[in-house]
């Protein structure tokens, strides 16, 4: 509210600037008029005219405005107030989205798609409390469902968790109120669904997680995943290509570019199952290509977020992730390897072994 109030005394000192401007410029504005242009042959008296004609040019335009619309001319108090109720008004307009009244229906799913209870539900909405942040708390009953309602705010966020459960991170779990062009609305017989799964038995992994600088004309980038050291090209595990072209136009923000990782030895097979932690027997290939055409369109994008079942050359399994900022070669790669030969990848970081 200080910052408010602070706002509407800033626009209410610049109004009243403005009309003290215009009252001390206005004697000014008469000379302009009385020294208009004449024909050389007029007489002085002629010349003279324009001085009793400004009068009347200046109540001219009078009836445009009417009397229940101050103007800084006429009534500089009156305008001043009407300038600040309607400041008041457009400020109170948009704080009131913070007031939007929030009701929601969401529905908590397993792997197989059979309703889970029991999970806690944390709801947070942006709004107009001091904290600007108001939480609210429930639980999945024995059909999944769960609900929130008598809340208000602009934008609501959803946090679900269960204790032995995984949660996925593809769902959706922010929701706008208070926009009144986009707005979300909320449908009792279409619950938002939201995905967990059971956590099974982790096994020790070796963890990766480390940011990599590629070069972007293609020269090899070579990791061993274990260590997530670089070295010399022949010696290590797994080689990372990135080749981006100039644009077209200096301007253009859209170009070519595309990405190569290769497994020399082993093989790599794209992941898409969020909560696939079994690695595959077969079906690797060697290296995976992408490509990324200016010429797409609206379906170019300059980031790539990939996931992989990798086979090591020693004939262990890894489960990788590779996230490319394709502007500047940037790579975040995070691996976790199974040491033991087993396919399972199921990852706990209470056993997890780092390198």
């Amino acid at each position: 509210m200080k910052t408010k109030k602070a706002f509407l005394l800033v626009l209410l000192v610049i109004a009243v600037a403005v009309v003290i401007w215009y009252c001390i410029r206005r004697p000014s504005d008469q000379p302009t008029v009385q020294s208009a242009p004449v024909e050389t042959n007029q007489t002085n008296e002629a010349n003279q005219a324009p001085v009793a004609a400004a009068p009347t040019a200046r109540k001219a335009i009078a009836p445009s405005v009417t009397a229940s619309e101050p103007t800084p001319e006429s009534n500089p108090a009156a305008w001043i107030e009407t300038r600040r109720k309607q400041i008041e008004a457009e400020v109170q307009k948009g704080v009131n989205e913070w007031r939007t009244p929030i009701e929601f229906y969401g529905m908590v799913v397993d792997e197989n798609t059979d309703p889970v209870s029991g999970v806690q539900i944390d709801f947070s909405c942006n709004d107009t409390s001091p904290t600007g942040n108001s939480h609210y708390q429930t639980t999945s009953d024995a059909n999944g469902v769960f609900v929130l309602n008598n809340a208000q705010g602009k934008l609501l966020v959803v946090r679900l968790s269960k204790q032995g459960y995984y949660t996925s991170k593809k769902d959706n779990d922010s929701f706008e109120y208070g926009d009144r062009y986009s707005h979300f609305v909320p449908d009792a017989n279409n619950p938002v669904i939201y995905h967990i799964r059971k956590k099974g038995v982790a096994e020790p992994l070796i963890v990766l997680d480390k940011n990599f600088q590629v070069s972007i004309s293609g020269k090899p980038l070579e990791i061993d995943l274990r260590t997530g050291k670089v070295a010399s090209p022949g010696q290590e595990t797994v080689i990372m290509e990135f080749v981006k072209r100039p644009p077209e136009k200096p301007d253009d923000q859209i170009y070519d570019w595309s990405f190569r990782v290769t497994v020399p030895g082993g093989g790599l097979l794209l992941s898409t199952n969020e909560f696939d932690f079994l690695a595959p027997e077969r079906g690797y290939e060697p290296s995976d290509l992408v490509e990324m055409k200016s010429s797409l369109g609206d379906d170019w994008q300059s980031r790539m977020k990939r996931e992989y079942f990798v086979k090591l050359p020693d004939g262990n399994y890894a489960h990788v992730i590779l996230d490319l900022m394709s502007h500047n070669g940037s790579l975040k790669v995070q691996a976790f390897i199974n040491p033991s030969g087993s396919r399972n990848l199921e990852f706990d970081p209470q056993i997890a072994i780092n390198p």
